[in-house]
C-alpha cells in the first residue's frame, strides 16, 4: 500500500507536499506522526504498579479498558475497608487494526487474517462494543452508506474546527467564542 514506517527517525517539516525527515524528502499525500504513549500517573495514586507481570502495558484501548476496571475495584475496596484485589493482569485478546476498505489485519495470536475477512470482523467487533442498539444500527447504516458511496468522511477527522462566534440566548449583547 506504498506505507513506510520510519522509526527513530527526527521529523523537520510537514507541508501538503510531504515531510521533511532530515535531509530527505518524502512526498506523501499522507503523514501520520506518532510519538508513543506513557503510563498514567494514576497508578501512583492508588499505589498499583504502572505495567502487568513486570511488563509495560500496551497503549491500546483494551488494556486502558481493563486497567479502568481494575481501578475501580482497587478504589472501591479500598474506600470499602476491604483487601486491595490481586496486582493487575492484562489479558491481551487480541489485535485488529484496519488499513483501508477491505484491508484489515487481525491477530489472535493462533488465529491470524488479512484482507477483506479481517476487516468485516474488525467491523462487527467494533461494533458489537457500542452502547445500546440505537448507536449499534446508526452506525451500520452510516458505514454502510460510506461503503456504497465510497465515502471516508465519517470516520476521518480532518483539519481544524473553525472559531465562530455565537450570540447568546439572552437579551445581553455578549458573544461566546467556541
Amino acid at each position: 500500500m506504498g506505507i513506510e514506517v520510519l522509526l527513530g527517525s527526527r521529523v523537520d517539516a510537514i507541508d501538503g507536499e510531504g515531510v521533511l525527515v532530515g535531509e530527505r524528502r518524502i512526498a506523501a499525500r499522507t503523514v501520520l506522526w506518532a510519538a508513543g504513549v506513557a503510563a498514567s500517573a494514576a497508578a501512583k495514586w492508588v499505589t498499583a504498579p504502572a505495567h502487568s507481570n513486570g511488563q509495560p502495558v500496551s497503549g491500546l484501548a483494551p488494556a486502558a479498558k481493563q486497567a479502568g476496571a481494575y481501578v475501580g475495584r482497587l478504589i472501591r475496596a479500598k474506600l470499602e475497608g476491604r483487601a486491595a484485589p490481586s496486582p493487575f493482569k492484562y489479558r491481551h485478546l487480541g489485535s485488529l487494526a484496519t488499513i483501508g476498505r477491505k484491508a484489515a489485519v487481525v491477530d489472535f495470536g493462533t488465529v491470524k487474517l488479512w484482507g477483506a475477512l479481517a476487516w468485516w470482523l474488525w467491523g462487527v467487533v467494533h461494533v458489537s462494543f457500542l452502547v445500546g442498539l440505537r448507536n449499534r444500527l446508526f452506525t451500520m447504516i452510516n458505514w454502510f452508506w460510506a461503503y456504497l458511496t465510497y465515502s471516508s468522511g465519517i470516520r476521518l477527522i480532518t483539519g481544524q474546527a473553525a472559531i465562530s462566534e455565537v450570540p447568546l440566548r439572552s437579551s445581553s449583547t455578549s458573544q461566546v467564542s467556541l
